[in-house]
């Protein structure tokens, strides 16, 4: 009877991938193997017992170990094995051998066959080096991912399947690591760059496993094309990008008229004081009075430019960028553009920032479009609901604030005294195109959502007893941010 090989995952030895042989001997499709771990298979083997025979590998730093079981066919008979355990991946891997029945021969040819057999239908890569990074096996998968034969790469140092700096650095890795143990990518994973045959590179998974064999030592490396992948969510980067900027088109053209009333004012005043120095200096006037006439017209136009800067920047095109930003600077700035009309509405503004609040790693123009979309969406509210309707009494102001949450993130929150959010709305609020408003494209939050998100972050609203919504959003503190 043939023996069979099982790709079993170390932490609780479920079964990965198995070989050819191994429906034959065990009476288990393929399919069905993928659901079972070795307990299954060998009940002998409890998770105790293996948790304990993993203890003294590591106590000997050893790679593989070998043991007779009795092994459980599907159909529940049994059959005496040698099983053979050894340790192959950086990630966790492990190739066990079952080979029936109890004998004296050697093992070991047989072995290498199974791992022969598994290297050459591998999907992934499967590379070896030595200590001096010299090539000893490349897989055929390695052959079809960087475009090399076998015969061009063995023997070869690996860092030819490199890109500088890395392959100038890579005999420095190595070096480092016998010399001092300390381990840089072994057990771990790394996603780094390949360089194919014809030039280009390519981003890869790479996982290193170390095997130490009486007086042989050797890295295995298992590598995992992953440029569709990266190129998936580099579209998914860009549709978001494209997304954004809709929104705030969205966002600014429900402010529109207020842009252009509120730069008219600036526009009127430089008129004026132009007017006044002219008259001045015809009419013989004091020559002071008629130049802090022209400053004041300066100042006016600084102030219209600002305006036009600040608008320009919120509608740019341009690409993410994050970067360490006060929260309380960038909620000033998109509340000073959202706010454009709000005086004429007598819609009253209070702001409650607190001091002293940390940095956070963020995109300044995305944030400031969801502070944006929260008090417009507010001054929309409450509007609605008849604030500012001159009643005489002393009305409830839009609430703008910051704060730190439980967990040390930044709180930012926007509440308005509208008339609340329907139930049957409430729960899909954050879904595109579900709006409160009569015009409204119900992109705005959903946008909002994708951002913060985007950020690590959260948002959410919530109804007040006294009438009204707020909205908060958090942004966590934590910044985004070779060789074995």
């Amino acid at each position: 009877m043939r023996g069979c090989i099982l790709v079993l995952d170390a932490q609780d030895l479920r079964v990965r991938m198995a070989s050819a042989a191994a429906p034959a001997l065990l009476g288990y499709r393929q399919a069905e193997l993928a659901s079972l771990t070795l307990h299954d298979l060998v009940p002998a083997l409890s998770a105790p017992a293996w948790q304990r025979r993993a203890r003294r590998m590591a106590a000997r730093a050893a790679v593989a170990t070998g043991f007779r079981r009795r092994v459980r066919r599907r159909n529940g008979s049994e059959f005496p094995a040698e099983i053979r355990l050894q340790l192959a991946g950086a990630d966790g891997t492990l190739f066990a051998s079952i080979d029936p029945p109890f004998g004296n021969r050697d093992a070991r040819p047989y072995e290498a066959a199974l791992l022969r057999s598994v290297i050459n239908t591998a999907p992934d890569a499967i590379l070896t080096i030595d200590v001096k990074g010299r090539v000893g096996t490349f897989s055929p998968a390695a052959e079809r991912m960087f475009g090399y034969a076998a015969s061009e790469v063995t023997g070869r140092n690996v860092n030819m399947l490199m890109p500088e700096p890395y392959r100038s650095q890579h005999d420095g890795y190595l070096a480092r690591y016998l010399t001092t143990g300390e381990k840089r990518i072994i057990g771990i994973g790394r996603t780094v760059t390949a360089r194919h045959k014809d030039g280009h590179t390519f981003p890869i998974e790479l996982a290193v496993g170390e095997v130490r064999v009486a007086d042989s030592h050797m890295f295995t490396g298992f590598i995992r094309d992953i440029s569709e992948r990266v190129a998936a969510h580099e579209r998914g980067v860009k549709l978001q990008q494209e997304l954004s900027h809709v929104g705030r088109l969205s966002a600014m053209g429900e402010v529109a008229s207020m842009i252009v009333h509120e730069l008219n004012q600036p526009l009127t005043a430089i008129a004026n004081f132009g007017e006044a120095a002219r008259r001045l200096i015809e009419s013989g006037g004091d020559p002071a009075r008629a130049a802090s006439f022209m400053e004041k017209a300066v100042a006016q136009a600084h102030r219209a430019s600002e305006m036009i800067r600040r608008l320009r920047s919120f509608v740019s095109r341009g690409p993410t960028e994050r970067e360490p930003i006060a929260v309380n600077e960038v909620v000033r700035d998109a509340a000073r553009l959202a706010l454009i009309g709000a005086a004429d509405q007598q819609i009253h503004t209070r702001f409650e920032l607190a001091e002293g609040l940390p940095e956070v790693t963020a995109d300044r123009i995305q944030v400031q479009q969801v502070v944006v979309n929260l008090i417009r969406n507010g001054i929309d509210a409450m509007i609605e609901a008849g604030a500012g309707a001159g009643t005489g009494g002393e009305e409830p102001p839009l609430v703008v604030a910051t704060g730190r949450a439980p967990d040390g993130a930044i709180l930012v929150s926007v509440t308005d005294s509208g008339p609340g959010i329907a139930p049957e709305i409430a729960g899909g609020l954050f879904t595109p195109f579900v709006t409160t408003k009569p015009t409204g494209m119900g992109i705005g939050l959903s946008i909002s959502r994708s951002i913060i998100e985007a950020h690590g972050g959260r948002i959410w609203c919530e109804p007040r007893p006294e009438g009204g919504t707020r909205f908060t959003f958090t942004l966590p503190l934590a910044a985004y941010g070779a060789g074995p």
